[in-house]
């Protein structure tokens, strides 16, 4: 790559790279996903508006209750088998959950900042 092509020039060179990567292997059924997941946003982000401070407390109240009774000892929580349900067999801190994070939006990039529009569109909708 021509270093001399300055900020922007280097990146249009790295956008039009990308798009034409994606543009190479889209298909009908990745355009049904694409809008599958847009939708799915939207709704999210309206039902969020509407609700989300129910939703917050919900799920602060839920974590709350398994803290506490683990902490109790009232039940077990086998975090190795809870790693493995959600596909995060190597995720040891949350830095690895940061990066794991990061690693999953650079690999679906279109895909996250459609979601992201989505999820902004449905917010101000609501």
């Amino acid at each position: 790559m021509n270093t001399s092509l300055g900020f922007f020039g280097r990146l249009k060179h790295t956008l039009k790279e990308t798009f034409t990567e994606y543009s190479r292997d889209f298909s009908a059924e990745k355009a049904l996903l694409y809008a599958a997941y847009c939708f799915v946003a939207f709704i999210a982000g309206f039902i969020f508006k509407n609700y989300g401070k129910y939703i917050f407390l919900l799920v602060l109240s839920v974590a709350a209750a398994f803290w506490a009774t683990h902490y109790f000892n009232l039940i077990t929580i086998k975090y190795d088998y809870a790693r493995q349900i959600f596909g995060m067999e190597h995720v040891q801190s949350i830095q690895d959950l940061f990066y794991l994070i990061i690693e999953q939006i650079k690999s679906n990039l279109i895909l996250s900042i459609m979601c992201v529009i989505s999820f902004v569109i449905g917010w101000k909708v609501g």
